[in-house]
């Protein structure tokens, strides 16, 4: 039999300082042609207004050149499928593309004077999604997730590469966003007893490089994780014990380039933890 489903949603934002009111919509259909696919597509807006460090990063400039700032507005795009062939394989795939106006950016001008935080970008984000997954055997479950992302500025855009050259970035990448991510998850029961079980779970993350600076001049070189977790379910408690980053790699979580200098964040080496939990 087949099935169809559409919905319509609005929401309401109030915002009165200053006043930031608007509807954003959405709408999502589904269909189902058959009993193990799926077909599914939406359309939605949004929008972000200005907080206190847009403000903060602008009030000077916006009194002297006399603006005003605007949220920015998100129109966002998807269409997927999704089948389940049998318990050991289920297939979710998507394309989506987000479109962002009135992007808050740092502005130059011609000749490389900072005119503060304005409305001026305009920024495109297009890409696809892929997600296996299942349970081939009582015992063990997996997941594989995959991403492509590429997101673009849309619209001619001044910025500074280093204390005296000015470039437009129309069509640069975004900073700090790779082109692929990819993760796999594996889920192994060790024992099963009553109503005890263990269960070890192993992560694999990894992703490419991606552009440090607006101009794409610098790049973070891409990076591989892994992790695990020992997990110990019984009637009334749980506890575990968890590695992250596995093997020690040296990576940072966050890295940029600003006038010429590069600048990083390191992230955690190997570390240990462990929990417990009690249901009542």
């Amino acid at each position: 039999r087949r099935q169809r489903q559409m919905c319509i949603r609005d929401r309401y934002d109030y915002d009165e300082t200053p006043s930031y009111d608007r509807w954003n919509p959405r709408v999502s259909i589904n269909y189902q042609p058959i009993k193990n696919l799926g077909i599914y597509g939406s359309l939605s807006q949004s929008y972000r207004a200005p907080n206190i460090y847009d403000y903060y990063y602008t009030g000077y400039y916006a009194a002297k050149n006399d603006y005003t700032l605007e949220p920015e507005t998100f129109t966002q795009y998807e269409a997927g499928i999704r089948y389940s062939l049998s318990p050991w394989f289920n297939i979710d795939t998507s394309l989506f593309r987000i479109e962002i106006d009135d992007m808050l950016d740092s502005t130059y001008d011609d000749t490389g004077k900072y005119m503060g935080k304005q409305n001026i970008s305009e920024v495109t984000i297009k890409g696809f999604e892929l997600a296996l997954s299942g349970e081939p055997f009582e015992w063990l479950r997996y997941k594989i997730g995959y991403s492509y992302t590429d997101a673009r500025y849309s619209d001619d855009v001044l910025t500074k590469v280093d204390r005296t050259t000015v470039v437009n970035i129309n069509d640069k990448r975004l900073t700090k966003v790779p082109y692929n991510k990819l993760s796999i998850d594996l889920n192994t029961r060790l024992f099963k007893k009553g109503q005890s079980e263990m269960w070890w779970y192993v992560n694999v993350f990894a992703q490419d490089k991606y552009p440090m600076d607006k101009a794409n001049t610098e790049y973070y070189p891409g990076y591989a994780l892994v992790n695990t977790k020992l997990r110990l379910e019984l009637k009334l408690f749980e506890a575990f014990i968890a590695v992250d980053n596995v093997l020690d790699k040296d990576y940072d979580g966050y890295a940029y380039s600003s006038y010429g200098n590069n600048y990083y964040y390191p992230a955690y080496d190997r570390t240990f933890s462990a929990g417990f939990s009690y249901r009542f």
